[in-house]
């Protein structure tokens, strides 16, 4: 059996990681004002794994997970997507990293002035490739996926707070990306679960 060195085994882990971060900081605002909220994170995260980030309100996880999702852009140190870097990154790469990602937002985002279909259907907009009659038909399926298939052609306003977050997770599956980011993504969902197709 051939041997394998460690330096080979490092190599593997760390291109087999679909997000790498080294020495990450960010801050907000700029003078006076500017303020970090993220110090020194390093982490990576492996195809199938599920990760879960805790801390208290502030602590910077929904800033981690935007620059993860190529939301916003990471100013310093290291932030690599599907083995694409990240910081100092041109804006059409950022684009390119965001289709890869689904992205759940605490508060829904949804467009008030689309129809659930409709908003589920942005989802694939970004990518470019796909036909209206093929958007429509997954964000169909995805909605009924979730238990919304009575419901495709209602506004935001007319659902609940739990329907509108099935929305929005719907608009972030719909692709199937190969990353999926949440940000408190059953905050807003019912308690009750027979709820989902009952509401």
């Amino acid at each position: 059996m051939n041997s394998v060195s460690l330096i080979e085994i490092e190599s593997a882990i760390v291109t087999s990681a679909v997000i790498q971060v080294e020495q990450l900081d960010h801050f907000f605002g700029e003078g006076e004002l500017k303020k970090q909220v993220l110090f020194d994170i390093s982490l990576s995260i492996a195809a199938g794994e599920i990760v879960i980030l805790t801390g208290p309100s502030g602590s910077g996880k929904t800033t981690l997970l935007s620059l993860m999702g190529g939301l916003r852009s990471p100013q310093s140190g290291s932030l690599r997507i599907l083995n694409t870097e990240l910081v100092g990154a041109a804006k059409n790469v950022a684009v390119e990293a965001r289709r890869s990602c689904g992205y759940i937002f605490q508060a829904h985002n949804l467009h008030s002035s689309l129809t659930a279909q409709e908003n589920v259907m942005m989802g694939l907009e970004v990518h470019g490739t796909y036909s209206r009659a093929e958007r429509r038909d997954r964000a169909l399926e995805l909605l009924s996926l979730v238990g919304l298939g009575e419901r495709t052609q209602y506004y935001p306003e007319d659902l609940s707070g739990g329907q509108k977050q099935r929305v929005a997770i719907a608009r972030a599956l719909v692709s199937h990306p190969q990353i999926v980011l949440a940000d408190e993504p059953t905050a807003a969902l019912d308690k009750n679960p027979g709820a989902m197709s009952s509401n």
